[in-house]
């Protein structure tokens, strides 16, 4: 029952259609915010924490944590239930985002908008979940019951409905990008659901295999070169180019029918990596003055001038140098000189 309350509520927060399925017991809309949102927070930075320091401990010191000797376990029952039960809810879920997957219609009364706006957090949650639910069931089954058959058929039943699941949110995910373009969300939340999906296909591999001693060091090796990966990539720069791109382009699309445009004040809000795509195309991003008949979010020229002068136009301290800070500097240097009074607006 436990296993079917988390993870139905966050499928239901997910689609509406699932949500609606049945009585109460599957109309649940969970709110990914408050005390929750902190909790999963806090679970998830000990559970990378512990999974750092206790290899580190083994490793300077073998005799101070003491690895106790195995002792007999849950039988295939014992865990087979909750599983089983957590494939059925996955395969009630992915047969509902087959339509959409396929490329047939959207629910009744949905939009394409509200779509790919909903659940994507709540699908990366039951991802992320799934693998502390599958290590747990491993963990806690007799040695015997972790290479049967049947354990296996359990394993692969709850994984082969997840992989529909993240297809997903991947889906929901390239439609939203081609609707709106980047943001640090959306690409935190690839590089996330990049590292999620090679985590479980990994995971799968040591579970068939019976053995998950060497399953953490490389999800956790994983993790570490996707962030190294993204970092290389410069999500500033990257979402900045993109956007300015789709901006100049005045894309339209099946999700989008009016252009892109996009706001200079907010991507300089990007930070450092930024700064030198928005020199290049200053004067296609800004109108020499705003006024009624200028759209929303109009950015003076002059201004956004002096906005990247105060923050880059100083040589930075070499306490603080990094790469996005100096070619921000450099590039600042062919702007027009900043107005007089602009440090004290």
């Amino acid at each position: 029952m436990p296993v079917l309350l988390v993870f139905g509520a966050l499928l239901a927060g997910a689609d509406a259609r699932f949500a609606q399925l049945g009585t109460a017991p599957l109309r649940w809309n969970l709110k990914l915010d408050g005390a929750f949102s902190w909790t999963v927070t806090l679970l998830v930075w000990c559970a990378l924490a512990g999974g750092l320091l206790y290899p580190a401990l083994l490793a300077a010191r073998p005799s101070l944590l003491r690895i106790p000797a195995p002792a007999a376990r849950l039988g295939l029952t014992e865990t087979g239930l909750p599983l089983a039960a957590l494939a059925a809810l996955f395969v009630t879920f992915a047969a509902l985002q087959l339509p959409a997957l396929l490329g047939g219609s959207l629910p009744d009364g949905e939009t394409y908008a509200s779509f790919i706006r909903r659940g994507f957090t709540e699908l990366m949650t039951v991802a992320f979940l799934t693998a502390g639910v599958l290590l747990g069931a491993h963990s806690l089954s007799a040695p015997g019951t972790r290479t049967s058959v049947g354990f296996r058929a359990l394993t692969a039943a709850v994984l082969l409905p997840l992989a529909v699941i993240l297809a997903s949110a991947a889906q929901r995910w390239t439609l939203y990008t081609q609707a709106y373009g980047l943001s640090e969300t959306r690409v935190l939340g690839a590089a996330f659901l990049t590292w999620i999906t090679l985590t479980l296909a990994w995971l799968a591999w040591r579970l068939w295999r019976g053995d998950t001693d060497r399953f953490a060091f490389p999800a956790l090796l994983g993790g570490l070169l996707t962030l190294l990966t993204l970092t290389a990539l410069n999500p500033a720069a990257l979402i900045a180019r993109v956007n300015i791109h789709r901006h100049l382009s005045g894309v339209t699309n099946d999700l989008r029918l009016t252009p892109q445009r996009v706001s200079a004040a907010e991507l300089a809000q990007l930070g450092a990596g930024a700064v030198p795509d928005l020199v290049r195309h200053v004067d296609a991003l800004t109108l020499p003055a705003c006024g009624p008949g200028t759209a929303p979010g109009c950015t003076q020229r002059q201004d956004l001038i002096n906005l990247l002068r105060a923050g880059y136009g100083r040589t930075p301290d070499w306490r603080s140098w990094n790469l996005a800070q100096a070619r921000a500097f450099a590039a600042v240097q062919s702007l027009p000189p900043a107005t007089p009074d602009s440090s004290s607006r």
